[in-house]
């Protein structure tokens, strides 16, 4: 099979073609993957350790009271966050965001 010099251009022009297009993929994967990712849903009800926690955490911040915050009341309300969206994860259940 003999390649003529039209056809060797085209291959050289796909070749250019598919070089740039990965370039501006791969300089773009943050912005193509906050394109790409879900819409965030507003939470429909939250937990009463979150609530505490939101107690215990911003009153004192606002108030320039720092070291009045109890980080382990707020860590605890986080790892119980966490724990729930583990469970959900490991018996394939829908996600509930809070």
């Amino acid at each position: 099979m003999k390649i003529t010099a039209n056809k060797k251009t085209f291959l050289v022009i796909d070749i250019l073609f598919a070089i740039a297009l990965s370039a501006v993929v791969l300089t773009n994967m943050d912005r193509i993957a906050v394109w790409q990712a879900p819409k965030k849903q507003a939470a429909k009800s939250r937990s009463e350790a979150a609530k505490k926690a939101d107690d215990l955490f911003w009153q004192p911040f606002h108030q320039v009271e720092y070291e009045k915050i109890q980080l382990y009341c707020v860590s605890s309300a986080i790892n119980k966050r966490r724990r729930n969206i583990t469970q959900q994860i490991l018996q394939g259940t829908r996600l509930t965001i809070y």
